[in-house]
């Protein structure tokens, strides 16, 4: 499958997404389509959609596919799969809301998407034709399949410690695993890999806590407020007599060594239920402001009080106290791709850049890039993200933007860069053009007449190469493979960049997944490192980029001081 056709399909789908192809562009698109098999496959990949999306549209697109077989040019040619792939790439583009195409019977080409044709989300597509929604509510919130959360055994990290003294012995960045936590002094913060952040107070009476592979906490003792974002809604907190499932985002829970409990709402609303409970009873809602107390494991019923405890607010005011005192470092550059659906547009939007994203060869041209929206790359349910849109990086393009303040690599000093990423590799393990990534690029002189900004100036890159390796680079030709990659794997990474003046210069990557804890503090192991390179002159130039045989899409790129600066934790 030549670069070249593979360029130009990915060319004119982005112009479809707009509804900016001319009439001959679409009959070409048409010819691309119909003369390829691989090029169909690839017009579906390319859209962005993974396998379960694909098998949620098979059985309802092959049929009707089916049914046009035969008035398509060259069927008897055309395997049956290629010809419903045709069909599915259409209601693929529809379903996902950044899709432009629908099949026409009469002209058997693929038309503009008709006028005041909803755009859908993938997930809502796939929602509205389930017979049942999967959607949260009030009465299955207590009966969630709370089954053992994948990945290892971290399900949080301790993020804040004010006095703190933890059986088994805990420090800010350490993990937390399944089984017991005592708190015995102070106060300590845990952030769940969930979303949620527990606060623990253990200067009144020590705190006793047990983390369970349902990803359910239970306090048996002691004060804890629960703080939850949208992806962690559903979490239980349980005490001896007393289930909480949050329906908000704010909650404490006070056990005493008797195992008498209450329940204080902060903000948002929850269901306290007796331990053993499953369905949902209206007295057992409690919104903002309210507080529920059970005299002991035994009391299944529980009463509303009047005066609640103010300790909860005391402990609040203290984190917030805590968390506005802590060094951020300073946040350099930040672009979280907050663009209307479509072409990349040649806008100043973001922070710390100077100019638009244009192709990396002609600053004054279109970048050939889309901004997407939707679930195919996601964020971690611990991680702050700005905004719900996304770039997607087609097959062979290269998109790059200038830094309004150039970083001298000609000084001692450390700079950190974060971004989401999702790689996904088109062709065989091994085959080149299968890699994405973003690289940095130096001049020696900050004068525009001196010198240029061409891959010779490459510095510093790091990939997901064809071989599914996290690849670290220091310059062309200086390449060193890290840890294994999932093709199609959403990630989070974290680089490094170790810039000396008189020694080598270097750079370090961490990746994370949806299964990994929160990581608060730069980690004492990496998953990747280049080969030390002495460089001289200003980084200037940030680009990511696709090869011919992978689409990628990047999101919430940031450029800090510190590790803190471009890890933002949720709160």
């Amino acid at each position: 499958m030549p670069a070249k056709s593979v360029h130009r399909l990915e060319e004119l789908l982005l112009l479809g997404q707009t509804h900016e192809a001319s009439e001959a562009e679409l009959n070409e698109l048409n010819t691309l389509l119909r003369g390829d098999q691989r090029l169909r496959e690839l017009a579906v990949e390319s859209l962005g959609m993974d396998s379960m999306l694909v098998e949620a549209f098979e059985g309802r697109v092959c049929s009707a596919a089916s049914r046009r077989q035969s008035s398509l040019p060259g069927s008897r040619k055309i395997a049956k799969r290629a010809i419903w792939r045709i069909g599915l790439a259409v209601a693929v583009a529809l379903a996902v809301g950044v899709g432009w195409l629908h099949h026409s019977p009469q002209n058997r080409s693929l038309q503009n998407r008709p006028a005041g044709k909803p755009k859908q989300d993938p997930q809502a597509a796939i929602h509205s034709s389930a017979s049942e929604s999967s959607e949260p509510t009030l009465q299955n919130l207590t009966q969630l399949d709370v089954t053992p959360l994948p990945g290892g055994n971290d399900f949080g990290t301790v993020t804040l410690a004010e006095g703190a003294e933890w059986l088994p012995s805990k420090s800010v960045g350490d993990h937390v695993g399944e089984g017991p936590l005592v708190l015995t002094s102070g106060i300590g913060r845990i952030h769940l890999r969930r979303g949620a952040e527990l606060l623990i107070d253990a200067r009144r009476a020590i705190a006793k806590m047990h983390f369970h592979l349902d990803g359910t906490v239970s306090v048996t003792q002691g004060d804890v407020i629960a703080n939850v974002t949208e992806s962690a809604l559903g979490f239980i907190i349980r005490t001896p007599s007393t289930k909480i499932v949050d329906i908000g985002t704010r909650f404490a829970v006070s056990v005493d060594s008797a195992g008498r409990s209450e329940v204080q709402v902060i903000d948002g609303a929850v269901s306290c239920l007796p331990i053993d409970a499953d369905a949902i009873r209206n007295e057992s809602m409690l919104s903002a402001g309210q507080t529920f107390r059970f005299q002991g494991p035994t009391d299944q019923r529980g009463q509303m009080i009047d005066q609640p405890s103010l300790r909860f607010d005391d402990l609040e005011t203290l984190r917030d106290k805590w968390d506005s005192a802590r060094p951020q470092g300073e946040l350099i550059c930040y672009e979280g791709f907050d663009y209307p659906p479509g072409l990349l547009r040649r806008t100043d939007a973001g922070q710390g850049w100077t100019g638009p994203w244009h192709p990396h060869t002609d600053e004054s041209k279109q970048p050939v890039a889309v901004i997407r929206q939707g679930q195919y790359l996601s964020g971690l349910p611990w991680l702050i993200s700005r905004s719900k849109t996304y770039c997607v990086a087609p097959s062979a393009s290269v998109s790059a933007r200038l830094l309004a303040d150039p970083i001298s690599l000609d000084v001692d000093r450390d700079v950190f860069v974060s971004f989401l990423m999702r790689r996904q590799r088109l062709g065989p393990h091994g085959q080149t053009g299968g890699g994405a990534g973003i690289s940095w690029h130096a001049t020696k002189d900050l004068r525009p007449e001196v010198g240029h900004l061409g891959s010779e100036h490459l510095v510093f890159a790091l990939s997901a190469d064809m071989n599914d390796n996290l690849t670290a680079s220091t310059g062309t030709g200086r390449y060193n493979g890290g840890v294994k990659l999932r093709n199609s794997g959403n990630y989070f990474v974290v680089v490094k960049l170790m810039l000396r003046q008189s020694g080598p210069d270097n750079l370090v990557a961490k990746i994370f997944t949806q299964d990994d804890a929160p990581q608060i503090t730069e980690p004492p192991q990496w998953d990747s490192e280049g080969h030390p390179f002495h460089h001289q002159g200003y980084l200037r130039k940030l680009q990511f980029w696709c090869g011919a045989d992978a689409v990628a899409a990047f999101d919430e790129l940031r450029i800090g001081t510190t590790w803190e600066s471009v890890v933002p934790l949720r709160h």
